[in-house]
């Protein structure tokens, strides 16, 4: 059983009743998973960089 703590909903305690392990196949499923999003997460913020750096870098003429 846990220590309790506050939140701002008011005093919680938590007690855990069973604890499952992945194996063999699922932990590998899971692992490929949490791979996939972190890998998503730093191609967008290196894109993002990327194209912040093109567009200072560009000259852009407006012509009417």
């Amino acid at each position: 059983m846990s220590k309790p703590f506050r939140s701002a909903l008011g005093y919680h305690v938590f007690r855990l009743e069973s604890k499952e392990g992945l194996e063999g196949e699922g932990l590998a499923r899971i692992r490929q998973q949490i791979r996939d999003i972190l890998f998503r997460e730093k191609f967008e913020t290196r894109q993002e960089a990327w194209l912040k750096e093109i567009k200072q870098r560009a000259i852009i003429e407006v012509r009417m």
